[in-house]
This record gives C-alpha cells, sequence and structure tokens, in this order.
C-alpha cells in the first residue's frame, strides 16, 4: 500500500529525518528512499504473483 501512494508515505529513518529536517532537500530525500525502494519490492511481488499463477502444476497429486 505504502508503494502505491509515495506522495503520501514519509521513508525516512529517524537519522535521515534529523539531518533532513528544516532543510529544501527534504522531499527529494524521501523520493530517493522510496525509488530505491522499488526495485526490491517488484522482485518480491512478481515473484509472489509467478508462485501463485504457477502453483498448480507442482502440486503432488496422491489421489491417483
Amino acid at each position: 500500500m505504502v508503494t502505491l501512494l509515495p506522495l503520501v508515505a514519509d521513508a525516512q529513518c529517524a537519522m535521515c529525518r534529523a539531518s533532513a529536517e528544516g532543510t529544501t532537500y527534504a522531499k527529494s530525500l524521501n523520493s530517493g528512499i522510496l525509488y530505491l525502494l522499488l526495485f526490491p519490492v517488484t522482485v518480491f511481488f512478481g515473484g509472489g504473483l509467478l508462485w501463485y499463477l504457477n502453483r498448480k502444476k507442482f502440486q503432488v497429486n496422491d489421489w491417483e
């Protein structure tokens, strides 16, 4: 949900927030953190989607 709403998400750690507070580059720091988060989230959900779509191919049928 957070990755779908990047304008609402504040993805700063405590140290980043303290160093960026009161400066003009705090918004770009948030954008950079969300940009770096995009690849791992895409890989995670992409792998989950592939597993979900192919799960029936690898099931063992003990009934036969």
